[in-house]
Formats: structure tokens, sequence, C-alpha cells
């Protein structure tokens, strides 16, 4: 069910999971980035409402690239949001850029996995697998 979407990312609620994904389809400057991540956090927000249990999806494989900025904006501010509203398990499909896949090495770098545990996968497939064992 697409939830909010745009030119360069679309955020998607995945009942079989269940999860909220943001999937990239483009490139994203700065400022569309962090106005994607708010929808993703916004629908977590909504969807949790319904699901006890809600995790967080995102598919990287299209995104070519993320300031280092940016990044630590997402586990600076929004990590800690995420986290408070029941956020403990993300999967993230990984990029075929070299760019985007250090990008999301940052960002896991970033992230207590104390709090948040990140697993990096091939296939959105795999990525669903793992989060409906947890």
């Amino acid at each position: 069910m697409i939830y909010w979407e745009d030119s360069f990312a679309r955020v998607t609620f995945e009942r079989d999971v269940p999860a909220v994904m943001i999937q990239w389809l483009s490139y994203a400057t700065s400022q569309q980035f962090r106005t994607a991540i708010k929808k993703e956090l916004e629908a977590y927000e909504h969807f949790l409402r319904e699901h006890k249990k809600l995790h967080w999806i995102a598919e990287t494989t299209r995104m070519i690239g993320v300031g280092h900025e940016d990044i630590e904006w997402v586990a600076s501010e929004l990590n800690p949001r995420m986290y408070k509203a029941g956020l403990r398990y993300m999967a993230v499909v990984l990029p075929q850029s070299a760019f985007a896949k250090m990008s999301v090495d940052d960002y896991v770098q970033f992230t207590d996995q104390k709090q948040i545990e990140i697993r990096n996968f091939g296939n959105l497939s795999d990525a669903k697998s793992w989060l409906k064992t947890k």
C-alpha cells in the first residue's frame, strides 16, 4: 500500500511483514532525502496504531548516495524518535552504487545496534523473511 510517493522515493506499508518501507527511486537532494525520511517516520507512527510491532525497510537498490550530514541527521535526530516509537529492527536492501553503499555503511556505524538492529540484504524477499522472524 502506497503511503507517499514522489519522483525520487516511495513510502509503502508492507502488511505481510508488517513494516514501513522506503524505496529510493532515483537521486534525491538533501532536502528531498530528509522529506522522504520524515514521510517514512510519519507512516511508521501512523501504522503503529494498528500494529503492536512494526519494522522498517530501506530498499536502497537504486539509491545514488547520501551526504554525510544527512546520514548524521538521521542517526542523531530520527533514530531516537524511531526507537522511542518502538522500532527495534531494520532491514536494508543494499544499493548497487558504491557511493550509496558507503552511505549505508556510515548510517550503520552511527546507529546504536543495541537499540535498533540493522541487517543488510541482497534482495527484498530475504529482508522481509528476516523481519518476519522478529
